[in-house]
């Protein structure tokens, strides 16, 4: 009788489960490393300034399980005649799958403003900035500039 792939599987996991349970957990630390120290300000200021935003914040602490949270954030419009701007006192960061395990450069957001949420993907594909972005619950009248353009 020929035996079955998966039985094969089912021995080798058993003759090596400590091995396997050791490099799992090695996996499992080397991510959440990898995370902890991720650029995550500096990538999103890189990715936004071809849009002509600047991106600023005060402080950077590790999010679990991955990513940080960032205080005091504002996002500018770096064009002069614009009066863009976006204040948010805590934004969460992670990076894309992308960014952990191939090294292109992409961050998800997730910030509190003007009374709602902000939920957006800022990527790079090629020569090409990407956003994805989702917003919720907007308190439209507390935003400085539509108030001053009606």
């Amino acid at each position: 009788m020929r035996e079955r792939p998966l039985a094969r599987l089912g021995d080798f996991a058993r003759a090596h489960r400590n091995a396997l349970l050791y490099a799992g957990f090695g996996a499992l630390v080397f991510i959440a490393s990898l995370a902890a120290t991720f650029p995550y300000a500096a990538t999103l200021a890189a990715l936004l300034r071809p849009l002509r935003l600047g991106f600023s914040s005060s402080g950077q602490a590790i999010n679990l399980p991955l990513g940080a949270s960032l205080s005091d954030v504002r996002l500018v419009s770096l064009e002069p005649s614009s009066t863009f701007e976006i204040d948010s006192p805590a934004v969460t960061l992670a990076p894309t799958l992308g960014a952990l395990l191939f090294g292109r450069p992409g961050v998800r957001v997730h910030a509190r403003i003007y009374g709602g949420a902000l939920h957006a993907t800022v990527y790079r594909s090629g020569a090409e900035i990407g956003v994805r972005f989702a917003l919720s619950d907007m308190g439209l009248a507390r935003i400085a500039a539509l108030r001053e353009s009606g």
